[in-house]
This record gives C-alpha cells, structure tokens and sequence, in this order.
C-alpha cells in the first residue's frame, strides 16, 4: 500500500510538480490549494505525510500547522514546511508552529524525497 502525503500550496505549478516527484517515488498523493481545503483533506482521510506552503489565502501554512496540531488524532502527522521564505526567524517561527521540517523553495527533488522518507520512519 502506498504511502499517502498531502499537498498544500497555492501555486498550481507547484502542486503539479511535486504530485509528479511524489508519484514518481510511489506515493499516493492528494493536492489544495489552500489551508482551508487541506485541513478538509486531512481531517477526511488522515495522510502519512504533509508538505504545506508559508504563503497562502484564507488560512496560511502557519495558521493550517497551528490547527492541525491541535487535533489529538492529527498531532503527530510529520510536516514538512515548503517556503521562499529564508529568514532564521522564518524558520524558528516554523518549527515553533509544529512543522517537523522547513525547505526553502526551490528545492532538490532527491532532498525532498531524502527527507520524507527519514520523517516517515521516524514516525512510526
């Protein structure tokens, strides 16, 4: 059974691409393209994994984080942050939030999948 990560970022193209590398890797993937829906997402079907982008409409990636991790059942879903924003403040104000990981857009593909692979197994 493949592994299920949920993508959430307002960039269409970004979506696109990394439901591609995901795919590619044997990850079964579902995309939003804002907090709003991929809290619905997550809360209908819990995922292994999520990539969440910082800038976003309706409900930001911190906002999403700060939601998801206060749901019991949801807490310990790893997240990876996915952002242009690069700052050393940007990426403690992250972690504080709950992410598990923080990248700074663009990205290696093998980084990417590198990193999800040691979150998921140290996870379970």
């Amino acid at each position: 059974m493949a592994l299920r990560v949920v993508v959430i970022d307002d960039e269409e193209d970004y979506r696109l691409i990394l439901k591609d590398i995901l795919e590619d890797s044997g990850y079964e993937v579902r995309l939003a393209s804002d907090g709003v829906s991929g809290l619905s997402l997550v809360l209908e079907r819990a995922p292994d994994l999520i990539l969440v982008d910082w800038v976003m409409p309706q409900m930001n990636g911190l906002q999403f984080v700060v939601s998801l991790r206060g749901h019991k059942d949801l807490k310990e879903i790893p997240i990876i942050m996915l952002t242009v924003n690069q700052t050393e403040d940007d990426k403690l104000e992250a972690i504080r939030a709950g992410v598990d990981d923080f990248m700074i857009k663009p990205f290696e593909s093998e980084d990417l999948i590198g990193r999800i692979e040691s979150l998921i197994k140290s996870k379970k």
